[in-house]
């Protein structure tokens, strides 16, 4: 396991499991889920991703997907989108906004880690669903800093 991870180490081959059981200590055979809690302050994140233009004027209400995540094309900022939820849907209260996040977005080519996020926006004017955008506090991590067992 190396003690840190950084934007430009190399994940697209790996499967969640595996990229838990690699930086995090684990012995998993599987996982299906997008999130893995590290530890109070500390979260992995595995979206699937979209490389997009994010900007004041982005339209983000689309259909299909439950979520949509995108990625801005320098990297510092996602936004996650769920169009099939209203955006007073008690966002301010969501258990899942508080831990820094470490981020390793599926693209088509597989798993890049973006870097450490922490949450920036929990809605957007004009827009009327459920939606966050996240800021790139950093583009690596000191795994030995975090307090999984």
């Amino acid at each position: 396991m190396n003690s840190i991870i950084t934007v430009d180490d190399d994940f697209r081959e790996k499967k969640i499991f595996e990229i838990i059981n690699e930086c995090f200590g684990k012995d998993y055979t599987g996982w299906m889920k997008a999130w893995y809690k590290i530890d109070e302050d500390n979260a992995a994140w595995f979206p699937r991703m979209e490389e997009a233009k994010i900007d004041d004027n982005s339209s983000n209400a689309l259909a299909g997907n439950r979520f949509i995540n995108r990625i801005s094309s320098d990297g510092t900022v996602i936004e996650e989108i769920d169009p099939t939820r209203n955006k007073v849907h008690g966002l301010e209260t969501d258990k899942w906004i508080e831990p820094t996040r470490l981020v390793f977005g599926r693209m088509k080519d597989g798993f890049h880690f973006f870097g450490v996020f922490m949450i920036d926006k929990l809605s957007k004017d004009g827009v009327d669903c459920y939606y966050r955008s996240y800021k790139r506090v950093g583009t690596k991590i000191d795994l030995t800093t975090m307090k999984y067992s």
